[in-house]
């Protein structure tokens, strides 16, 4: 391990700590790139991720879940035909710059060193986190085929 990770050893060093870190978790449902830190560069962590990131995004109209994701047990079906594809943008535009943004209790967030969509699924009671300031540089519709839609 000493090797990829490009330090250098003699054979009296075997008890040497190599320090590993990693940049947070993701959702459950959420796939993506998981930044791990070796040695020195665990102390680089938090400024890279501090930087913007990119997402894609796939949402269904009309349909609601606990959960707010296509994990969840459905608790609402809403009629979904009559909203356009300008509906949907103008919509997007509010969650565009600087905007103050909850998180959802089913996420990866922690209390008390667990998840809080693990203790929300264990039906513990979890106290909403307090808004948070976010900046959305950009936010384009890229497909609108009812009921799916692609940010």
């Amino acid at each position: 391990l000493f090797a990829e990770a490009g330090v250098q050893t003699n054979g009296n060093k075997r008890n040497r700590v190599l320090k590993i870190g990693h940049g947070g978790t993701l959702d459950s449902a959420a796939a993506g790139v998981l930044v791990v830190g070796i040695g020195k560069g665990t102390k680089m962590l938090r400024t890279m991720l501090a930087g913007s990131k990119k997402y894609t995004a796939i949402g269904l109209l009309g349909r609601a879940t606990d959960t707010l994701d296509a994990t969840g047990k459905v608790t609402e079906e809403k009629p979904y035909d009559q909203i356009t594809k300008g509906d949907l943008e103008n919509v997007l535009q509010k969650f565009t710059g600087d905007i103050m943004q909850v998180p959802p209790l089913y996420s990866a967030l922690k209390k008390d060193g667990e998840r809080l969509s693990t203790l929300m699924k264990r039906g513990e009671a979890v106290e909403a986190k307090p808004a948070r300031p976010v900046r959305v540089y950009s936010l384009s519709l890229q497909q609108f085929q009812p009921p799916l839609f692609t940010l």
